[in-house]
């Protein structure tokens, strides 16, 4: 048991216990991480924390939906963390540095939002990756709040520019 790893749904309460009707139109979620490293494995790469597909909007549509991660509240040990979305080219969210404790904040700025249009194969799920995980009792503690958005902004016309 080399990485021990847990992710629990802190809001909505027992959201993974819920069926799929259940989820639909969910806005808000909470997800609480921690990672703990007995010394015996590497790194942990592109780990998916929130799948996306798990989101339906009131309509049944998951293709047209994305992240906006509104705070991050975080504690590391020996470990940095890079948060990422899953598009084409990997687009970070956060890097959490090493040894640190504290939070992210972008909710009054309406969220760091996946900037995605959409039209990439990929699927805008949340991403972990450790950096320099692999000595005994390194740990990262972290917490994401974020806002599922029901779609994509309309492409904007300008025209002769």
């Amino acid at each position: 048991m080399a990485h021990t790893l847990t992710e629990h749904y802190v809001y909505p309460p027992d959201y993974e216990n819920m069926n799929a009707d259940q989820k639909v139109g969910t806005k808000r979620a909470c997800i609480h991480i921690t990672g703990l490293c007995d010394g015996s494995t590497g790194e942990l790469t592109d780990r998916i924390i929130v799948n996306l597909s798990d989101f339906r909007s009131t309509g049944g549509k998951t293709k047209s939906l994305r992240i906006a991660v509104d705070r991050i509240d975080y504690a590391t040990a020996g470990t940095a963390v890079r948060l990422e979305w899953d598009r084409a080219e990997n687009t970070t969210i956060a890097l959490i540095p090493t040894d640190q404790t504290g939070f992210m904040d972008w909710y009054k700025y309406g969220g760091k939002v996946d900037p995605s249009d959409g039209l990439d194969d990929r699927t805008g799920d949340i991403l972990l990756t450790t950096i320099g995980f692999g000595t005994s009792n390194d740990t990262y503690d972290i917490t994401i709040h974020f806002r599922i958005k029901d779609s994509y902004p309309a492409p904007v016309d300008y025209g002769d520019e």
